[in-house]
């Protein structure tokens, strides 16, 4: 007779190990491949499309070393991880950011001073990418623990973060960039290593969900197809308005006055979008976003 071998009972994935080093944290692995995925997708939606996102090289140090070493000077974006305590911050290079910049805007990259401060439109851009990142970071840590990731301060001076104390430990996941129009960088994506194992305490709580129930893969493609779709963006700069009379006489080399308004309406779809200002970008006529109309659902229009 064989003696049978009690079943060994199932244990549970810790997002972190005893060590401090870049291997405690095991499933931070996948999460930040799933970010690198969706960060592609970010670019594209500013219209940074052939954008190449490698999956992250990962580090852990004392924040301050990282900081005076490695950190580059840029814009930054702080993520507050709720339901959780602690912080996360990601760091943009300036050149990343003026190139961004100058895309959108239909230029072709092009950097004209990378040392000068950020404008005010400038820091607008990076909070309205950093929102967009933002719901990628929820995406992206979904499978292991529901977190919200809020953004709630941009800005480029480390003293304004009020991040971690000098000595913390920060583990740091780095994006290399490349592809398009951008010039080869990197993105950071710095977590204090003590906000990590809080979040790890809070994902063994967290019931497994069966595989067969969620395609991530599937999900990841329809999010990356619906980013691509192309909606017709259009602004209407004047609507004069003539007297029949006159258009009936109206022929080549009449002139028709027209006086533009403060504010011109952007639609997509048909539907009023946002409001803009005209004005000129890289000797371009340009249009730029003031006010983003909130939009009524059919319950609201009856």
């Amino acid at each position: 007779m064989t003696e049978e071998l009690a079943p060994t009972p199932p244990t549970t994935a810790s997002l972190v190990r005893s060590a401090d080093s870049a291997q405690s944290f095991p499933v931070l692995e996948r999460v930040g491949n799933r970010f690198a995925r969706s960060l592609r997708e970010v670019f594209a939606s500013f219209g940074c499309r052939d954008v190449r996102v490698a999956d992250p090289q990962v580090s852990i140090k004392p924040f301050a070393e990282w900081r005076d070493v490695e950190a580059v000077d840029g814009a930054i974006c702080r993520f507050s991880l709720v339901p959780m305590k602690g912080v996360a911050i990601m760091l943009l290079p300036t050149p990343l950011v003026r190139q961004l910049v100058d895309g959108f805007y239909g230029g072709a990259g092009e950097i004209s001073d990378a040392r000068s401060p950020f404008s005010t439109g400038e820091m607008r851009f990076i909070a309205r990418f950093g929102e967009r990142c933002s719901a990628s970071l929820a995406t992206a840590w979904s499978d292991c623990v529901a977190i919200t990731p809020r953004l709630d301060l941009v800005a480029s001076d480390w003293a304004e973060t009020d991040f971690v104390r000098q000595g913390d430990a920060v583990l740091t996941q780095t994006f290399r960039v490349s592809g398009g129009i951008l010039a080869d960088c990197d993105v950071n994506l710095v977590y204090p290593a003590e906000a990590l194992r809080s979040i790890s305490k809070r994902a063994e709580m967290v019931p497994e969900v069966e595989a067969e129930t969620v395609d991530v893969g599937w999900r990841d493609r329809l999010t990356g197809a619906i980013l691509q779709t192309r909606l017709p963006l259009r602004t209407i700069f004047a609507r004069p308005e003539l007297p029949l009379h006159q258009l009936m006489t109206l022929k080549p080399g009449d002139i028709v006055p027209i006086v533009l308004p403060t504010r011109v309406p952007v639609t997509v779809g048909g539907r009023l979008f946002a409001e803009a200002t005209v004005g000129e970008a890289n000797g371009r006529v340009a249009i730029k976003i003031e006010q983003m109309v909130e939009q009524q659902t059919e319950g609201d229009q009856l």
